[in-house]
């Protein structure tokens, strides 16, 4: 989804920098140029008002049983990289989901810039344990109690689906991301 809450419309949105749609890159003097009110095809992450909308839109028009959420919620923006920064947006999109699919099963799990920092995911150690906790207590409406103590311990989760005979396995694939140092 990768939000970005320092999107601002009007802002250079090919600024030649990582992360531009920001206040920091100015207005471009070419206007087309320019960060549009829902996004920019330039090198920008998405206002959070553009989320916001996909939700209310979907929930109101279609009748979705099941979201797979994959993860990586936040910006681009590395250099501001911190704890709170890479759980802020999974906070609020799960507050979003909640609000607009209260009777939706969702399957969510982090992507490769949810940790902190970015790619930097410890499969071995206990260096990533906040991240696996924090999520844990956001997403326990959603999963079983066997599958938030896996999810938690392990970092991946299984969910049974009587309805359809369907179990999905929910695996953290950092392990196979090759940024994943």
């Amino acid at each position: 989804v990768h939000i970005d809450f320092q999107y601002q419309e009007g802002t250079n949105a090919f600024c030649g920098g990582f992360q531009c749609c920001r206040a920091e890159n100015g207005i471009p003097e070419d206007l087309v140029q320019a960060a549009g009110y829902w996004g920019s095809l330039g090198t920008c992450d998405i206002p959070y008002r553009t989320f916001d909308e996909f939700a209310r839109f979907a929930s109101s028009n279609f009748n979705i049983s099941k979201i797979i959420w994959t993860g990586d919620n936040i910006d681009h923006e590395v250099w501001e990289q911190s704890r709170h920064n890479q759980t802020y947006p999974t906070f609020n999109i799960t507050e979003e989901l909640l609000r607009y699919f209260p009777r939706t099963v969702v399957l969510p799990m982090f992507g490769n810039h949810e940790g902190f920092p970015s790619d930097q995911y410890d499969t071995v150690g206990e260096d990533s344990e906040w991240l696996l906790q924090e999520l844990g207590e956001m997403w326990d409406e959603w999963l079983t109690e066997e599958s938030l103590s896996s999810f938690t311990r392990r970092s991946f989760y299984s969910e049974f689906d009587s309805e359809r005979n369907l179990k999905t396995v929910v695996l953290n694939t950092q392990v196979c991301d090759t940024l994943n140092f």
